[in-house]
């Protein structure tokens, strides 16, 4: 009975090692996303998947647009499959945002007014910068699908209609 568990036990191990991992696949995304031609930064990109068996993962762009999701423990662990990729940035209006540059960084109204800029934003003024349609699942043009190791994505080119 022993020898027949340890048979299994290798058996499965090899099996393991052969399909790349007991994990599942990993998947890493690069990509850049821009608005109107100018690099978006700050922006929060978001990847649901079209199968809700799988789950979701996200990242802020950096200064120049670009972002990366790399799996880390049970966080951004995006799977191969279909994605709608959503795109959402928060701003303060220009008077506020001239008044947190006047502001030492780390003052309390410099920390309150930066702190939870979402939909709301601090006393709900924010504003979110990307146009309607790339903001929710259910009306994004921007689809993908993923494939298992690193995905470099074509860049996300947002248009306002209008020039920036």
């Amino acid at each position: 009975m022993m020898c027949a568990r340890r048979k299994f036990a290798g058996l499965l191990l090899g099996f393991c090692l052969l399909a790349g991992g007991c994990g599942g696949k990993k998947v890493i995304v690069h990509g850049l996303v821009t608005l109107d031609g100018q690099p978006l930064e700050g922006a929060q990109v978001g990847f649901v998947p079209e199968n809700s068996e799988l789950s979701g993962g996200g990242a802020t762009t950096k200064s120049k647009g670009e972002f990366e999701i790399v799996p880390y423990e049970n966080s951004n662990v995006l799977e191969p499959g279909a994605y709608a990729v959503t795109v959402n940035k928060f701003e303060l209006p220009p008077r506020m945002q001239a008044k947190l540059k006047d502001l030492p960084p780390d003052s309390e109204l410099a920390m309150r007014m930066k702190g939870g800029l979402g939909p709301m934003g601090p006393a709900g003024v924010s504003t979110n910068v990307v146009p309607p349609q790339y903001r929710a699942k259910e009306g994004t043009p921007l689809k993908v699908t993923l494939k298992a190791g690193t995905n470099e994505l074509e860049p996300f080119e947002l248009k306002s209609g209008r020039s920036r």
